[in-house]
């Protein structure tokens, strides 16, 4: 990615560098799913591949971008829902 490219893009936040002492880890002190967990990998995959079919549709309407940001929309919902129960439990 060069540097036009990351003024696009927010960045992904990378895992706390404790999280790598502990790679059975499968949340941060906030309670929030890890970096590298499958339903992160999911999201970011997720991301990826709609920006590649908005590049590819040139448009944020074409059908195959809307399915896919509703895909996103679901898995995204669900990282919430998670991180809101992990926080209560972590409290």
């Amino acid at each position: 990615m060069d540097s036009a490219d990351s003024r696009k893009y927010p960045r992904i936040p990378q895992p706390d560098s404790h999280a790598d002492l502990n790679p059975n880890r499968t949340e941060d002190k906030q309670g929030r799913p890890a970096a590298g967990s499958k339903l992160t990998d999911d999201i970011d995959d997720l991301r990826r591949k709609m920006a590649e079919t908005f590049l590819k549709e040139a448009s944020f309407t074409a059908d195959p971008v809307i399915m896919i940001s509703r895909q996103l929309d679901l898995k995204i919902n669900e990282y919430m829902k998670l991180w809101t129960l992990r926080r209560k439990q972590v409290r």
